[in-house]
């Protein structure tokens, strides 16, 4: 099995609509840990220097492609993709890339707890 790794930027149309689109990635985060294990990191970040507040950034990784496929027609995920089709909460498309994971290394925490990190987990 070959392990995913999906990355996006999302941007929204206003404040309001990043809260509404953070509040539907919460709901993929509670239903994602009791029920997927093939969905090994799912983060949701915005970016400390966002003066507008639209921004987004996703990061997935999924044990296979089909780890990735099924986590997509999760009843959470499809709530979200309504939603973004909706047209009431993206500015654009978003950015998407995939991309499989060579080889994953880990020496622990990836930020010192003093330091700035660049993004603000929600």
């Amino acid at each position: 099995m070959t392990a995913l790794l999906t990355t996006a930027r999302i941007v929204c149309k206003s404040p309001e609509a990043r809260a509404t689109a953070i509040a539907a990635f919460r709901d993929i985060i509670a239903y994602a840990i009791p029920n997927e294990p093939d969905v090994l990191q799912y983060i949701c970040a915005v970016p400390l220097d966002d003066a507008s507040g639209t921004e987004i950034y996703m990061i997935e990784e999924y044990a296979s492609q089909a780890a990735s496929t099924a986590h997509i027609a999760t009843p959470p995920v499809q709530a979200l993709l309504a939603l973004f089709a909706s047209g009431a909460v993206l500015a654009h498309a978003p950015e998407v890339h995939t991309s499989t994971v060579h080889k994953k290394c880990s020496s622990g925490s990836p930020f010192p707890l003093s330091s700035n990190p660049a993004i603000m987990l929600v």
